[in-house]
């Protein structure tokens, strides 16, 4: 099954619900949201017999790639943890924020983005050494003003750093206003997944699907495109039995489509 589920939805005293999702989907792990000892004995429990494949998502809280205040120690830190957690447990992804929302002077916005794109690439050269493909999510923000990388940079850094894998986010795709078919075109096959989940356009609220304004059916039409990409239902405060209905749902997308594969999937 390439359905995953976000851990997202199930934080802290809820991380046990994970335990009921079908093994054959794959989980998606926030892994900023537990410490070592949390994760080891959670990533026990629910891999164990599980075919679903595991990802992980990198840290973001206070870690703004494009912050040229960021400890860059603190960076490293955290992210040699996380790449050892995902070579450790065989992840087929890492997938890290570029930028969070840009609330700096205009005239810092090209400095930004260029000390974003170094430490990008810096990441990069580090999930290697680790041997953890490195996904880029895109970001997309109701207040345009707050938005680093428009749809032609985003694109940019795949053509500069060839290493990089895509990772589109269906939510901010709709903040932001992008043309999903002119993205997907541009990236194919660098698409290893999409995080799916809903919104009014407005606001990033990770609804389930269909409980917003997203065009779904849109959605599906240019999924046949890149059938080897997982889906990931990044949800959240929603209930169990709803993400069980919806894992179904996804996966009678996938099933009209023909079974391909990425060389790290």
């Amino acid at each position: 099954m390439k359905v995953s589920v976000s851990s997202l939805n199930f934080l802290g005293v809820d991380t046990p619900c994970m335990e009921q999702l079908p093994l054959e989907a794959g989980l998606e792990m926030f892994v900023e949201f537990g410490d070592d000892c949390f994760w080891e004995g959670w990533l026990e429990k629910l891999m164990r017999d599980r075919t679903g494949k595991l990802s992980i998502h990198g840290p973001y809280q206070n870690l703004d790639l494009s912050d040229p205040l960021l400890d860059e120690r603190f960076l490293e830190r955290s992210y040699r943890r996380t790449f050892g957690i995902a070579h450790r447990w065989k992840a087929a992804y890492v997938v890290i924020h570029p930028n969070a929302p840009f609330r700096r002077p205009d005239q810092e916005r090209e400095l930004s983005r260029e000390i974003a794109r170094r430490r990008i690439a810096w990441l990069s050269h580090m999930a290697e050494e680790y041997d953890v493909p490195l996904c880029i999510e895109n970001m997309g923000y109701g207040n345009s003003r707050e938005q680093l990388f428009d749809a032609g940079e985003y694109l940019k850094l795949f053509l500069t750093m060839p290493e990089l894998w895509s990772l589109i986010d269906i939510g901010k795709i709709h903040l932001a206003g992008w043309d999903l078919e002119e993205l997907v075109k541009g990236l194919g096959q660098r698409i290893l997944a999409y995080h799916l989940h809903d919104n009014n356009g407005r606001e990033d609220q990770h609804r389930r699907i269909g409980e917003g304004s997203c065009l779904w059916e849109n959605f599906r039409q240019v999924y046949g495109s890149t059938p080897q990409a997982r889906l990931v239902l990044e949800y959240l405060g929603v209930p169990l039995y709803r993400v069980l209905e919806d894992i179904r749902t996804v996966s009678g997308w996938i099933e009209k489509f023909p079974e391909e594969k990425a060389s790290c999937l």
